[in-house]
């Protein structure tokens, strides 16, 4: 019943748009679209996300790879806060600054899949491009290397005596 009331007034906005009353219809009925998608309606508008669109695979590629991206951005600033401290030239402080480094592109991977997949939840179905197309299979792909590229830089930095 919900869904079909917010169909409804989606279209009924379409048209109060077009009438010139100074935008106080169409804002009651803005009004009565977000009271419904509160209440369980559907949502008013479809959700974004800072990647692209949420309907296609390769928004979350790019995602995920932008968080890999920010392990060598935290080792540099863990490493460097390690040396404005007390001077501990020890394999053990280095690999502690690896570890931490690796827990903020881990977080990442985790919060773009998670607000990727709630923002694609809000699209209609038939704008959603299917994860097992060719885009989501280059995604992947790409995904792979990045992801190999990071763990390979990790395993050398935690195998690296500075």
């Amino acid at each position: 019943m919900k869904s079909r009331d917010a169909t409804g007034l989606r279209s009924l906005l379409d048209d109060a748009r077009r009438l010139d009353d100074g935008g106080s219809l169409a804002s009651r009925i803005e009004y009565d679209l977000s009271f419904l998608a509160f209440h369980g309606g559907g949502p008013a508008r479809p959700r974004t996300f800072w990647f692209g669109d949420p309907g296609r695979p390769r928004s979350l590629a790019y995602a995920l790879v932008a968080a890999i991206v920010t392990f060598p951005l935290c080792w540099v600033g863990f490493l460097f806060l390690m040396f404005l401290g007390e001077p501990a030239n020890t394999r053990h402080a280095e690999r502690v600054v690896v570890v931490l480094a690796s827990v903020g592109p881990v977080l990442g991977l985790i919060a773009a899949t998670v607000a990727w997949l709630r923002a694609r939840r809000t699209h209609e179905p038939d704008r959603r491009v299917p994860l097992l197309s060719r885009e989501g299979a280059l995604s992947a792909a790409g995904f792979s290397v990045a992801a190999g590229a990071g763990a390979s830089l990790g395993v050398l930095l935690w195998n690296t005596y500075i």
